[in-house]
């Protein structure tokens, strides 16, 4: 996997480089991480959807904080941007921007799994 160059509209969905930086240079920890990441991101976002749609925000912010946790050792640069504002707003009790963060934060999530899949 190579690294991608920013793209005009915000940060990358994967960044191979950063991911080795934030694991001190070792591939294998790297991919293990990206790895696991990449195998629950299915079940966190339909726990999204799930949380968003019956107005939990704690339960949603719950999910971000989680998500941001994984995002801030994988090298993938656009979830943790999304999911660290959702979870701010929501802390910050701004839940009427929940909706729209879930969308970014959602949209980042499927910009990494067809960045995977096209590189595979």
């Amino acid at each position: 996997m190579e690294t991608r160059d920013p793209e005009p509209d915000g940060p990358v969905a994967y960044d191979r480089a950063l991911a080795l930086h934030q694991v001190g240079g070792n591939p294998a920890i790297a991919d293990e991480l990206i790895g696991m990441m990449m195998a629950e991101l299915p079940s966190q976002k339909a726990a999204m959807s799930a949380a968003v749609t019956a107005a939990d925000h704690q339960a949603l912010r719950q999910l971000a904080h989680r998500i941001h946790g994984s995002a801030s050792c994988c090298g993938t640069p656009a979830i943790k941007q999304a999911s660290a504002a959702l979870e701010a707003a929501i802390l910050q009790g701004d839940q009427a921007q929940a909706p729209e963060l879930h969308d970014a934060l959602q949209a980042a999530i499927d910009g990494l799994i067809a960045y995977m899949g096209s590189t595979g």
